[in-house]
């Protein structure tokens, strides 16, 4: 089995009906949706970016691509890398890395026996650090999976190729391309559907792998909607995965499915919230207590990458509800993580390093206006503040932006849950001056005391 075949001494494969290729994915009579979308793969990439990144390199005399060996070429060859590879290594060229990725797949389909996952992993995974591609080079890549394997005659790939190839580009269009994500989402879901009803794509996907992508493609899909705010249609896709969900639980791993069911039933609570007008920024103590779950299912089945994303997702609801200290602590462990397996430059990395600076964030209003509390001056008892800053730009948040001024305390409020230090009690409460609190409105707080939360009257003096 293990001889190389003359394939040219070969007879020609058995003839086929002229319209199979089209009848397979795209004819009219399937219901499969056309895809309008005009981008080339590599316009994805943004080659500025790449370069600047290229440029914070130290410490490398010579960077290069991997395959080729060749350097940083002008116009469209740039040196790309976003994955977790650190150092010289995982620089490669875009159109390397496309033939790379075409001639292990054309040996693949030569082969004939390979499992979805095995065909994805050439296309979405760095051959060196055997990490995920990130951000636009892994948009790039997964536009270029899915043409490719459109360009495949019918007989040459396998019914499922098609299928997760469309799901890995969904995927990856998820974060910044909202309109190919729609459109790809309809396509998706229009074939599974037709493979379920009719198995035309079906017979060889296995039923657990079929089961999964249209779950999972109608929580991604409920996600696009509710970008749009399309809440109804949030709820009735994220309906239909918790279903498919619940199936795979009772019939193969009860366990695995528990993140993707919480994940599906957080979007339809925020539907709900923004139907409701409560807003989707909100977050009751019971969904607090499911991402707690979540978390800590995935630190359990050590399961990494998984991890660091359900510690973010917990440490968001944290800071949500009001948790500050907690959360800060969540996401700075998270940070840290990443940090070390994936280095700065991963999505989770950049992530994370976003969401802590809003965990860092201690906010306070003056004049009715928002500030930034920086620093407490004791001989003053004064705050030094930055503002006014409009809460709804992130830039202002995260950066010196605004004029620096002292305040004096009594003229301050405090945003509710700051985190503050207790100070200036009297018996029988003085044993709690000094310990780390969080402000809950006039004159209280709310202080942890071993595992028991307790509310106290206080004198504020100093905020961290």
């Amino acid at each position: 089995l293990d001889r190389k075949i003359d394939k040219s001494a070969l007879p020609p494969p058995p003839p086929r009906p002229e319209d199979e290729d089209k009848q397979s994915f795209t004819s009219p009579d399937l219901g499969i949706c056309r895809i309008d979308i005009t981008k080339q793969p590599f316009d994805y990439i943004d080659v500025d970016n790449a370069r600047v990144k290229l440029a914070k390199l130290s410490g490398v005399e010579v960077t290069t691509c991997y395959i080729c060996l060749e350097g940083d070429g002008s116009g469209r060859r740039p040196l790309l890398r976003d994955c977790s590879c650190r150092g010289s290594a995982g620089w490669v060229h875009f159109d390397c890395l496309v033939q790379y990725a075409e001639k292990k797949s054309e040996a693949l389909f030569e082969k004939g026996r390979y499992s979805p996952n095995e065909l994805g992993d050439v296309w979405g995974v760095c051959y060196t650090c055997k990490q995920e591609f990130q951000n636009d080079l892994f948009v790039a890549m997964a536009t270029r999976y899915a043409n490719f394997i459109e360009e495949q005659p019918a007989y040459t790939r396998k019914e499922w190729d098609l299928i997760e190839s469309l799901k890995c580009k969904q995927r990856a269009h998820f974060q910044s391309h909202e309109e190919e994500g729609k459109q790809v989402s309809r396509k998706l879901l229009a074939l599974l559907g037709k493979a379920n009803a009719s198995n035309h794509l079906g017979p060889r996907i296995p039923e657990q792998r079929l089961l999964e992508l249209e779950a999972d493609s109608y929580r991604s899909s409920g996600s696009f909607c509710l970008m749009d705010k399309d809440y109804e249609d949030v709820i009735e896709h994220n309906e239909r995965a918790v279903d498919i969900y619940k199936k795979l639980s009772a019939n193969f791993n009860k366990g695995k499915y528990i993140p993707a069911v919480a994940d599906s039933q957080r979007f339809i609570q925020e539907a709900r919230n923004g139907m409701s007008g409560r807003g989707a920024n909100k977050c009751t103590e019971s969904e607090l207590e499911k991402q707690k779950i979540i978390y800590e299912t995935a630190v359990t089945n050590n399961a990494t990458a998984s991890a660091i994303r359900c510690g973010l997702n917990y440490s968001e609801a944290l800071q949500k509800v009001g948790y500050t200290i907690k959360a800060q602590r969540i996401t700075t462990k998270q940070l840290q993580i990443s940090q070390r397996l994936h280095g700065p430059n991963h999505s989770l990395t950049e992530r994370a390093s976003h969401a802590l600076i809003l965990n860092r964030y201690r906010g306070m209003k003056f004049e009715g206006q928002d500030y930034a509390l920086m620093k407490y001056k004791k001989a003053k008892d004064k705050y030094i503040v930055r503002g006014p800053l409009d809460m709804g730009n992130f830039t202002h948040i995260s950066c010196e932006i605004g004029k620096k001024s002292m305040v004096s305390i009594a003229n301050c409020r405090l945003a509710d849950r700051t985190p503050i230090i207790i100070h200036g009690l009297g018996p029988p409460q003085a044993h709690l001056n000094g310990k780390i609190g969080e402000n809950l409105g006039e004159d209280t707080a709310m202080v942890m005391i071993g595992d028991i939360l307790r509310v106290v009257s206080y004198n504020i003096r100093l905020e961290v």
